[in-house]
């Protein structure tokens, strides 16, 4: 089985987990790692970021609570089904929009299109990075950040 596949069972077998796993697994600290990326990244109001493998959407929670407009995007639609009503619940659904299934190393926006990106424990599930690479420089205008937290 592709490599790309077995992430997508993997992660759709834990979607409904995953945020309890990852709060307890970590004792809360991934809410701290969420914040300090979001600081890190520049997000501010104004600014449009895509937040690739966002999964459920805690980063890209950290980015609208910053001011900035967020695309969510993730490879494993069960992931990404659970973002809306979170982003509700915590008020930043006017911030976070559409979320999109979206494949890191082929991303179906159009060029120069976000003041940053981030990647959040998202990089060591990609198969060909260099590929993802190109599509992130490809849809960051000029100056654009790029934020891998892994």
């Amino acid at each position: 089985m592709p490599e790309g596949a077995q992430v997508q069972r993997m992660f759709s077998g834990i979607a409904g987990r995953y945020d309890l796993l990852n709060h307890v697994l970590s004792g809360g600290v991934d809410f701290y790692w969420w914040w300090r990326m979001a600081r890190i990244s520049g997000a501010r109001a104004g600014s449009r970021f895509l937040d690739v493998a966002a999964g459920t959407g805690d980063s890209s929670l950290a980015l609208a609570r910053r001011g900035a407009d967020v695309v969510s995007t993730d490879f494993t639609h069960a992931m990404l089904r659970l973002g809306p009503a979170k982003f509700r619940r915590k008020g930043q659904a006017e911030r976070i929009f559409a979320s999109a299934d979206a494949d890191a190393q082929c991303l179906p926006f159009r060029n120069e299109r976000f003041d940053g990106l981030t990647i959040c424990y998202g990089i060591r599930n990609v198969e060909h990075r260099a590929k993802a690479y190109a599509e992130f420089l490809r849809v960051l205008k000029p100056g654009g950040q790029l934020t891998i937290l892994e």
